[in-house]
């Protein structure tokens, strides 16, 4: 969830108290378009390790504030990620993971603001 922060005009979210942006699909399309432009394929590099710099960065801030992760520390985190447009998280077997940390997890995310609004503004403009 989002709230205003205690700076006049910040947005913090709920869970790490952390100022956020508002990005709409048009800003992200041109963002993806400049550096498609100026880094080809290296673009899609660059912006999956932004996103994954991001998650690993996140992680850590939480393991820091809130300490071994718990189930339900994990559902806000996901009710997060899609309240702030990443997508719907999904996580295979996740409270038998949780009691087995060496056990292997599947993440899935769908209807990822990244991805489907890329191809969304892909299809308006091809028409």
């Amino acid at each position: 969830m989002i709230k205003n922060g205690s700076n006049a005009g910040w947005l913090v979210d709920t869970l790490l108290d952390f100022r956020v942006v508002i990005l709409d699909e048009h800003f992200f399309k041109g963002l993806r378009d400049k550096l498609h432009a100026s880094f080809q394929s290296g673009a899609s590099v660059i912006l999956h390790e932004m996103g994954r710099g991001y998650g690993e960065i996140l992680g850590l801030e939480m393991k820091e504030m809130y300490g071994k992760p718990s189930l339900s520390l994990i559902l806000k985190f996901m009710d997060l990620g899609k309240k702030h447009g990443w997508g719907e998280f999904h996580i295979s077997l996740l409270p038998s993971a949780l009691s087995d940390l060496t056990k292997s997890v599947t993440i899935e995310l769908k209807n990822s603001f990244f991805a489907t609004s890329a191809a969304r503004l892909n299809r308006q403009n091809a028409t």
